[in-house]
């Protein structure tokens, strides 16, 4: 796994798309909980908003912030698509601005370590 740049090779897909989706969510104004060099992307939400992404977007919290925000991990894998991340910044930059009454499907696949956030929204 270790030996032949296997593990970067096979990771390539995961860390290209969390990085975008990092971009786009640091470019529209989004708080991070740390600051993940992986696959994986905890956001603070208000609960408001996370309520919000909640009627888009099914998902598993990380953990309670405070009163008001709670961390939300976004992970990408092998099998994360492109555009499955266009829409899913789509999706959190309307929100962001109040503006999104759409749905939109996403499939992506869920990462199985601790509290995975997944994504299954229907047109």
């Amino acid at each position: 796994l270790f030996s032949g740049n296997l593990y970067l090779e096979i990771s390539k897909n995961a860390i290209e798309t969390a990085a975008k989706l990092k971009a786009a969510l640091k470019e529209k104004g989004y708080e991070f909980f740390i600051n993940s060099p992986t696959n994986q992307i905890f956001v603070i939400l208000e609960n408001k908003k996370m309520e919000e992404l909640g009627e888009k977007v099914k998902f598993s919290f990380w953990e309670k912030y405070d009163e008001n925000h709670t961390v939300i991990r976004f992970a990408t894998s092998w099998a994360t698509k492109m555009e499955d991340i266009d829409a899913l910044i789509d999706i959190l930059y309307h929100m962001k601005k109040n503006e999104f009454n759409g749905t939109v499907s996403i499939q992506m696949e869920p990462v199985s370590i601790r509290k995975s956030v997944y994504y299954e929204t229907s047109k």
